[in-house]
């Protein structure tokens, strides 16, 4: 069996509590934590268990999963759109409640923008600022 916090295989594991996550640890790694009573054999083979308890089958892959992040060329998107709608940069930023500085800096990519402008800008000028890419 492996712990699922050093990744030792052991012959025995504990179920602890660690920071609200329950993980079957070694008993090196159980100090780590607060130990949890275990459940009998049958409850736990007749009973669905947490998301949490249950044991995988193998580990996930995290080259799977994706995050999105803002698209290389924003400054080029943000002010061709705003363009395409007449809007000064002024205009702009009283749509989406910035200061016209803001959406210059945007513009001519000396800053990059958080996320919650990010979705302002997406809503206003009804474009895309965020693809999808592989986690690392």
């Amino acid at each position: 069996m492996i712990c699922e916090m050093c990744g030792k295989d052991v012959n025995e594991l504990v179920l602890v509590e660690v920071e609200g996550a329950f993980l079957k640890v070694c008993k090196s790694c159980a100090r780590m934590g607060k130990e949890m009573k275990r459940p009998s054999r049958a409850a736990e083979t007749h009973s669905p268990a947490s998301p949490a308890l249950r044991r995988r089958s193998s580990p996930p892959d995290i080259f799977e999963r994706m995050t999105k992040e803002v698209v290389e060329d924003y400054p080029q998107r943000i002010r061709r759109a705003r363009e395409a709608l007449g809007l000064s940069q002024e205009d702009l930023a009283r749509k989406i409640n910035e200061k016209k500085s803001i959406i210059a800096k945007l513009e001519s990519g000396h800053i990059y923008p958080p996320d919650k402008l990010v979705k302002k800008l997406e809503k206003a000028l009804g474009i895309e600022l965020m693809e999808e890419v592989p986690s690392d």
